[in-house]
C-alpha cells in the first residue's frame, strides 16, 4: 500500500550545538530584539504580566515551544526529569568522540486535570518514550568508544511544525559530533511521511519507533532511509487473525467501529486490515461500519459511542466490535458498552491494536454496576511477555535493560504501553548503525554512512538485538522482520493478561 503524496519551565540559553547555522543566528537575534521591546512595552503600560519565552534555541510556535533541545530547555513539566537526565548525559560526553542521534516528537501541550488531551499522543506515551531514548544513550555510551549524543525536536503536539523544526535538525549534520539518523518521528499522519521525504532528501536515515500504518516505510512513502523497528498494522492484524479464530471461537459477530478522519493512516489502514483478515464475522464482502468523530470526553464523541453501543439492544446483536480508531478515543467507547441499558449480562470484546497499550492507565477499573467488556489487542512490546521464558527466548536482554531503567528511577508502570521499549530499540539501532559505518577506523559516520548500515542489518547474523526482541529490516521496505507480537487482553475486571505471543 502507498501511503498518498498530499502536496517550560527551564529557561536557561545554552547552546545545543557549538556552531549554529545562520538561520538559528538570525532567529535568536530576531527574538531578543523581540523580547527586548516587548519588555519595554510592558514596563510602560505596566498593566499586563510578561509572557515567560521559550527557552534555549525554542521558538514559540502558536503558543507552544518548538524545536531542537539538548535536553537543557524544558518543553513540558512532565517530561522534565528525563530531559535533564539526557542533558547530564550530553554534557559527560561532550568534546568526545560521538555521534548524535535525534528524536523527533509532537510534544502535548499541558491540559488541565480532567480535560481531553492536547495532541496527537499523551504525556504518559511521550514521556515512557523519551525515557527508552535515553536507557539506550546511557547503554551504547558505557559499552562502546563511539559516543552518543541526544537531542529532542518537537515539532509541536500535532506536528504542525515540522518543516521549520526538520531544517534545523539538517543544520546539525556539520556538528562537531555530527546528526547520523532521527528516530521516534510521530505518529501515522500525512506530517509524518513529509518529514521523513524531507530526511530522506537530505540523505538523513529516520528510524521510527511507533509509526504502525501500513505503507508507512522505504516503499509506500518513497524515502529510502526511513525504516521502522516496530511491527505494522498488516503484521498485527495477521497475528490476531491467526489467534482469534482457535482461541476464541464465542465470537460469531462483528461490528467494525471507525475514526472517519482521512489523515490519519493508523485508523484508516486498520479499518482496511479488519475488512481483509475478519470478513468471515459479518458474512464476506465489506462490513457496513459505524463511523465517529470527534474528541475524547465531549458530548459529541459520547452520544455517537451511546449510539454504538446501542446495537447490543436489536436483535441479533454483535459480541464482537472490531475497533479501528486511536486509543485517545478508546476509553470512551468502552465506557458506553459497559453502561449500556440492555443485556449487561452478556460479555461483549473489542478487538483493536497496538495503540491500545495504555488502556488500563486510561479507561481506570470498571464500576460495580458495569456491563462485563473485555478488549483484545496486540502490543508492540509487553513486559510480562518479555519477563517470561516461555514466550521470550531472548529475555536476558530485556532484563538488562529494565534494570537500567529502573536504575535511573523511571516509574515502572512507563514500561506498560511498550513506548519506551520500542523508542530504545529505535535508538539502538541508529547507534549500532554508526558503529558499523566506521568500522575499525576513527573518523566520524556520516549520515550517508549510516543509512546502507540500517539496510544491511537483514540476515540471522546481523540483526539489532532489541530490548524487545531480535529483529532485522527487511532491505526493500525498511519494515523490521523477525518481531514477536504479543497478544494481550484487558479483562472485565480490568487487569491485563498475555494470552499469546505470535511469531
Amino acid at each position: 500500500m502507498l501511503i498518498s503524496q498530499e502536496p517550560g519551565r527551564r529557561t536557561g540559553t545554552r547552546r545545543i550545538t557549538a556552531g549554529l547555522s545562520s538561520r538559528g543566528r538570525r532567529r535568536r537575534r530576531v527574538k531578543l530584539i523581540t523580547a527586548a521591546v516587548v519588555a519595554v512595552v510592558v514596563l510602560g503600560a505596566l498593566l499586563y504580566p510578561i509572557a515567560v519565552p521559550c527557552g534555549g534555541d525554542l521558538w514559540d510556535d502558536g503558543g507552544e515551544c518548538v524545536g531542537i533541545s539538548d535536553g537543557s530547555t524544558s518543553f513540558h513539566p512532565d517530561f522534565d526529569a528525563v530531559t535533564e537526565k539526557i542533558h547530564q548525559e550530553n554534557r559527560r560526553v561532550a568534546g568526545q568522540r560521538g555521534v548524535t542521534i535525534a528524536v523527533l516528537v509532537p510534544i502535548p501541550l499541558p491540559s488541565e486535570r480532567g480535560q481531553p488531551p492536547n495532541g496527537l499522543l499523551s504525556t504518559d506515551q511521550i514521556r515512557a518514550l523519551l525515557e527508552g531514548a535515553h536507557v539506550a544513550q546511557v547503554q551504547a555510551n558505557r559499552g562502546y568508544d563511539l559516543k552518543v549524543r541526544l537531542v529532542l525536536a518537537n515539532e509541536g503536539s500535532r506536528e504542525q511544525a515540522w518543516r521549520p523544526v526538520v531544517g534545523e535538525l539538517e543544520q546539525l549534520v556539520d556538528d562537531p559530533q555530527p546528526l547520523v539518523a532521527v528516530t521516534g518521528l510521530g505518529v501515522s499522519v500525512q506530517q509524518t511521511v513529509d518529514g521523513a521525504r524531507e530526511l530522506a532528501a537530505a540523505g538523513i536515515p529516520a528510524v521510527g519507533s511507533v509509526i504502525t500504518a501500513d505503507g508507512l516505510n522505504t516503499t509506500g512513502t518513497g524515502a529510502y532511509g526511513l525504516v521502522r523497528v516496530n511491527s505494522s498494522n498488516d503484521a498485527q492484524l495477521a497475528a490476531l487473525a491467526e489467534f482469534l479464530p482457535q482461541h476464541r471461537p464465542d465470537l460469531h459477530r462483528a461490528l467494525v467501529v471507525a475514526d472517519t478522519n482521512p489523515a490519519d493512516f493508523y485508523t484508516r489502514t486498520l479499518r482496511e486490515g479488519f475488512e481483509r483478515y475478519f470478513s468471515a464475522y459479518w458474512g464476506g464482502g465489506r462490513p457496513s461500519w459505524m463511523p465517529y468523530s470527534g474528541v475524547p470526553r465531549t458530548p459529541g464523541i459520547v452520544a455517537q459511542f451511546n449510539s454504538i453501543a446501542g446495537r447490543l439492544c436489536g436483535s441479533n446483536p454483535p459480541d464482537v466490535f472490531f475497533y479501528a480508531g486511536r486509543a485517545i478515543l478508546l476509553p470512551d467507547f468502552v465506557a458506553q458498552l459497559r453502561q449500556r441499558g440492555c443485556a449487561t449480562d452478556r460479555a461483549v470484546t473489542v478487538v483493536t491494536a497496538s495503540d491500545a497499550s495504555d488502556l488500563q492507565v486510561s479507561l481506570g477499573p470498571p464500576g460495580p454496576n458495569d456491563a462485563p467488556v473485555s478488549v483484545v489487542y496486540t502490543g508492540l512490546a509487553e513486559p510480562k511477555a518479555l519477563e517470561d521464558p516461555r514466550w521470550n527466548p531472548e529475555r536476558e536482554v530485556y532484563q538488562r535493560f529494565e534494570a537500567e531503567f529502573r536504575n535511573n528511577g523511571f516509574p515502572e508502570a512507563d514500561l506498560r504501553n511498550g513506548w519506551a521499549i520500542m523508542q530504545h530499540d529505535a535508538v539502538l539501532a541508529a547507534a549500532q548503525a554508526s558503529r558499523a559505518a566506521i568500522g575499525q577506523g576513527l573518523h566520524l559516520p556520516a549520515p550517508s554512512d549510516v543509512l546502507p548500515q540500517l539496510y544491511l542489518m537483514n540476515d540471522a547474523e546481523h540483526v539489532v538485538a532489541g530490548a524487545g526482541g531480535s529483529f532485522q529490516f527487511d532491505p526493500v521496505t525498511g519494515d523490521a522482520v523477525g518481531r514477536r507480537i504479543p497478544i494481550l487482553e484487558l479483562t472485565p475486571e480490568g487487569e491485563v493478561e498475555v494470552l499469546d505471543v505470535v511469531g
